[in-house]
């Protein structure tokens, strides 16, 4: 369960860092065209990690009988 808030977390900040610091990402990329390709990566990379989040707590869960742990 605790993987699982942790991972929680790592997903809240991320969201939050992103919100943050995307004003200055416009300025500094000029336009706000390009912003959809870091706004995209961002999620990707999301997305990506997701799976992991959840093999890892399984992972340290620990599992029944029917669930083997790794």
């Amino acid at each position: 369960m605790r993987v699982l808030q942790l991972g929680m977390l790592v997903a809240a900040f991320d969201q939050t860092a992103l919100g943050v610091a995307l004003p200055n990402l416009v300025a500094d990329l000029g336009s706000v065209h390009d912003l959809v390709w870091v706004v995209g990566v961002n999620l990707l990379a999301a997305t990506v990690s997701a799976p992991l989040w959840g093999s890892s707590a399984t992972c340290t869960a620990g599992g029944g009988p029917s669930r083997p742990t790794c």
